[in-house]
């Protein structure tokens, strides 16, 4: 094996480990702000979901979340007791139960968590060129498609497979 292939791998042994740690990391984090404003990592992420995507039935929220409609619903009545989320009837079709985030309350509770992190996050950038950060974008772009590639992997798996 040359030098070379041997830096490699090591580099890539490390590059393993610093995701784990950055993913612990960045889970600990959003598990700390929810904790703060009484939601659990979970029901915060479902917040989450419904400001990215926009209103959402219970049943599209399970199939992005992979949990079940009756997780969902037990997630939602939380959400909603703590004003959070808000079910309404789908006026195109009425039997549908369409949620919708609570943008004031996801303003006043949250945003103040969040509201530093844009700035931190431009000045941990600053020192980077622009071609560098073409490269950290493309990088995460195919870090975002691996995730959801492999998720999709481990869902079709057997049980301990």
């Amino acid at each position: 094996m040359s030098r070379r292939g041997g830096k490699r791998k090591d580099l890539i042994e490390r590059l393993g480990e610093a995701f784990r740690e950055q993913s612990r990391a960045t889970i600990l984090m959003h598990q700390a702000i929810a904790q703060k404003v009484g939601l659990s990592a979970g029901e915060s992420k479902c917040v989450d979901l419904l400001l990215a995507a926009g209103p959402l039935t219970a049943g599209e929220i399970a199939r992005e979340c992979g949990i079940t409609t009756g997780a969902v619903t037990g997630i939602l009545d939380r959400l909603e007791a703590a004003g959070f989320a808000r079910r309404e009837r789908d006026p195109a079709d009425r039997r549908r139960v369409i949620v919708q985030v609570e943008l004031g309350t996801v303003m006043r509770q949250l945003a103040p968590y969040y509201r530093d992190l844009g700035p931190a996050a431009a000045a941990m950038l600053a020192d980077y060129t622009d071609a560098e950060l073409e490269l950290l974008l493309a990088f995460t772009r195919r870090c975002i498609e691996f995730a959801q590639t492999q998720t999709q992997r481990v869902k079709v798996m057997k049980r301990g497979r």
